[in-house]
């Protein structure tokens, strides 16, 4: 199998998105299937980026997406290779994509830490591959994706166990062009940490944030209200 993982974050290092998929393709590597990645924003900088990244995505038998949750949706970036492909495959003069069908998973992750903040954007992608013929195998959320730091899953402890053993069972649908186990989608949902110690995790980032850049004793300025 010719396993296509495209990482959607503008980010070009150390992204959540870009830890969660290289945890992916390890464990898709050990069920020896063919990987490649690709990062979105750094191919469409290039001149024939869009081009090439068409190309290699009609020829995967399965594409992944991840990508961070950006306003309860994707980010530009990721749209705008969507309405690319949307747009070649809707044109009777292009060449269609690999015979025998593509399936399509979406893992998206963000900084709130309820992962229901998730489950609009992987609405989209769930209308994403029925518009394109693309077969749609489920999607991934969750919360409190900040925890990763764009460190490997594995390097932080049991804290990730459950997304891990999610993303498990994932690479198994992907081998065998099956949906999405409800209990991957359940383990993949729950909280690495608690909420309280996540949100006073946050709280303590962005006040250390405003003193580097010395405007700690006006974070709680309201400028617009």
């Amino acid at each position: 199998m010719n396993v296509l993982l495209l990482i959607g974050s503008p980010k070009v290092k150390q992204s959540n998105s870009e830890a969660l998929g290289d945890c992916l393709l390890g464990l898709l590597d050990q069920e020896g299937v063919t990987t490649r990645k690709i990062k979105i924003y750094q191919a469409l900088k290039e001149e024939k980026g869009m081009e090439e990244l068409l190309s290699s995505i009609n020829t995967c038998e399965a594409l992944i997406l991840l990508f961070p949750l950006y306003v309860d949706s994707l980010p530009s970036g990721v749209i705008k290779v969507m309405e690319a492909i949307a747009a070649q495959r809707s044109d009777p003069h292009s060449s269609p994509p690999r015979p025998g069908g593509q399936t399509f998973m979406a893992i998206c992750n963000s900084g709130f830490p309820e992962a229901e903040h998730n489950d609009t954007a992987l609405a989209i992608c769930r209308c994403f591959a029925e518009k394109t013929g693309l077969q749609w195998l489920g999607g991934l959320p969750m919360g409190g994706g900040e925890v990763i730091g764009g460190k490997p899953l594995t390097s932080l402890g049991g804290m990730l166990r459950n997304q891990i053993n999610a993303l498990q069972m994932a690479a198994e649908a992907i081998v065998e062009r099956k949906k999405l186990p409800a209990e991957a989608v359940a383990l993949f949902r729950k909280p690495s940490i608690p909420r309280w110690l996540y949100v006073c995790c946050g709280h303590f980032g962005w006040r250390r944030q405003a003193r580097e850049n010395g405007v700690l004793k006006r974070i709680r300025e309201q400028p617009y209200k």
